[in-house]
C-alpha cells in the first residue's frame, strides 16, 4: 500500500507481497506441525486442556496476568482481552496483561475448581472478571462439564498432589531450519484458512450517563438498528428490575466459518413448520445443543490470550428457518431452575477465596439477543439479578448487569447465535467493561 498504483515499483511490490504471505502461511504450517510437547493427563475437556496449556505458557512467558477472565463459552467468545487492553490504554492505563481462561460449559462449580484447585497461588491474577449468566448458577440442571472434570485422570492427579506443568525450559534455538518452498504455485492462497480480521475501530461517546433499563419482554417493540451508538454507563445497581439469560455450548455456524477446524453433527428434529414462532418442546434439548459443534483443532482457533473470535452475524429469520426454536420452558439449561444449592455454594467459595487472596472480583452478566428471551428466560433473569445483586452487596464484589443496563448490546449484529457474542460483540463488551467506573484496575 505504500507504493502507489502508478509507481514503476508497484508490480514488483505486489509480487513480493504474495511471496511474503505464502512464506508466512508455510511458516505457520511448520510451526503447527511442531507444537508444544506438553502432554498432560486430560481433564475430560478438550477446551480446558488446551486453555490450561496456553495459560501455563502465558504465565511462563509474561508472568501471572493482571486480569483473568473466567466463564463459559459465552465468555470464551464474548470478551476480547486484547480489545479490553486497548480500551484501557486509551483511558490512560498501562498495557495490562489480560488472559481469557473461559471454557465451554463452565458453571460456578467449574470456575471454583479452576481458581481454587487447578491454579497455584503464584499463577493467580491481580483481578478476576467472571463473565457469564444465569445458567451457570442453575443448580437444578445436570452439571455435565463439572461431573466430567471430577471423573477425569487430571482431577485424580490433582488430588494426589500432582499439578499440571509445562516441560522445563530448553534452548531457544530450533533444531531444524526449514527451506521455504519454491514459488511455483503462484495461485496458492496467500493466507491461512483460519485468518481472522481482529477488530473494528470503535469510538465511545461519553456525552450521556443514563439509567435506561432494558424493557421487559412484553413491552419491547421491534428493535430498529441505531446508526450511532451511545455508551450507556452502568450505574451502581441500587434499584430497578432485572433482565435475561445465557451460557454453555458451542456456536451455530462455526462449521461454515471455519470448515477446517470444526466438525458438525446435527441433532435430529422434525419441526411442524419452519416458522420462527414454532417451538420444539423436548426437555432433553438445550438451546445450544440443537447443533452440536465439536472443536477439532481448538489450539489453532483460540488466540494467544485465550479468546475464541467468531465472525458470523446472527439473523433470527434465517437462523430459525434452519433450526428449531426451543422455548425456555423446554430448555434443559433452565430445567428445575434453582438459584441455590451447589452452584450457590461454589459462588460463595469463589468469593471467600478471592477475599483471602486480596483479589478483586467483578461479575459481568453478559448480554443476550432479544429473540432468546421469552417469558421463562426473562423471569429467570429477573430472579438472577436480585439474587446476584444481594450477594454482591453482602460480599463486597462488583456486579455489572449488561443485560439490564446496556440494552444496546442486545443487537443481533453483536451475536453469532441467540446467546453467544461474535467478535464485534466481544469488542463492544470489552469497551463497556473498560468504561466502568466501578472497577479498580491494577496499576
Amino acid at each position: 500500500q505504500a507504493v502507489p498504483p502508478g509507481n514503476p515499483r508497484r508490480a514488483f511490490a505486489e509480487k513480493k507481497v504474495v511471496e511474503y504471505m505464502r512464506n508466512l502461511a508455510y511458516s505457520q504450517q511448520q510451526a503447527a506441525s511442531a507444537r508444544s510437547q506438553y502432554n498432560p493427563v486430560s481433564f475430560n475437556s478438550d477446551v480446558l486442556d488446551t486453555q490450561l496449556e496456553l495459560y501455563l505458557s502465558f504465565v511462563a512467558t509474561v508472568g501471572p496476568p493482571d486480569v483473568l477472565i473466567v466463564g463459559s463459552s459465552r465468555a470464551l467468545y464474548g470478551v476480547d482481552p486484547q480489545q479490553l487492553q486497548q480500551y484501557l490504554v486509551a483511558k490512560g492505563y498501562r498495557p495490562l496483561n489480560i488472559f481469557n481462561f473461559s471454557i465451554n460449559g463452565a458453571t460456578a462449580k467449574v470456575v471454583d475448581f479452576q481458581l481454587r484447585q487447578l491454579l497455584s497461588n503464584n499463577q493467580l491474577p491481580k483481578l478476576i472478571i467472571w463473565a457469564d449468566g444465569v445458567r451457570a448458577f442453575n443448580s437444578g440442571r445436570v452439571d455435565r462439564t463439572y461431573n466430567s472434570i471430577v471423573a477425569s485422570e487430571g482431577k485424580r492427579k490433582l488430588l494426589s498432589g500432582v499439578r499440571p506443568q509445562l516441560p522445563r525450559a530448553q534452548s531457544n534455538l530450533a533444531s531444524t531450519c526449514y527451506q521455504f518452498p519454491k514459488p511455483y504455485n503462484v495461485f496458492a492462497p496467500p493466507y491461512s484458512p483460519f485468518e481472522i480480521s481482529r477488530g473494528e475501530a470503535m469510538e465511545i461517546n461519553y456525552r450521556e450517563q443514563t439509567t435506561t433499563v432494558r424493557p421487559r419482554v412484553d413491552d419491547r417493540p421491534k428493535r430498529s438498528e441505531p446508526g450511532e451508538e451511545t455508551l450507556l454507563w452502568e450505574r451502581a445497581a441500587t434499584e430497578g428490575s432485572p433482565s435475561n439469560r445465557g451460557n454453555i455450548g458451542v456456536g451455530n455456524n462455526s462449521h461454515i466459518l471455519y470448515p477446517d477446524y470444526f466438525k458438525t453433527s446435527q441433532y435430529s428434529y422434525k419441526p411442524s413448520s419452519q416458522n420462527y414462532s414454532n417451538l420444539t418442546s423436548h426437555s432433553q434439548y438445550s438451546t445450544q445443543l440443537i447443533q452440536a459443534v465439536a472443536i477439532a483443532d481448538v489450539a489453532n482457533a483460540i488466540d494467544a490470550n485465550g479468546f475464541l473470535p467468531m465472525d458470523g452475524r446472527f439473523n433470527p429469520s434465517y437462523y430459525y428457518q434452519r433450526r428449531p426454536y426451543v422455548a425456555g420452558l423446554y430448555d434443559g439449561d433452565y430445567a428445575s431452575f434453582y438459584l441455590g444449592g451447589t452452584q450457590a455454594q461454589a459462588l460463595t467459595s469463589v468469593v471467600n477465596f478471592t477475599k483471602s487472596r486480596n483479589i478483586p472480583l467483578v461479575f459481568v452478566n453478559l448480554p443476550l439477543s432479544d429473540s432468546y428471551l421469552d417469558s421463562v428466560r426473562w423471569s429467570a433473569e429477573e430472579d438472577f439479578h436480585r439474587w446476584m445483586l444481594s450477594r454482591a452487596r453482602e460480599n463486597n464484589f462488583t456486579f455489572l448487569n449488561f443485560n439490564l443496563y446496556q440494552p444496546q448490546l442486545a443487537k443481533n449484529e453483536y451475536f453469532f447465535d441467540p446467546s453467544h457474542l461474535n467478535r464485534y460483540g466481544a469488542a463492544a463488551v470489552a469497551r463497556y467493561i473498560a468504561a466502568s467506573t466501578r472497577i479498580s484496575w491494577p496499576h
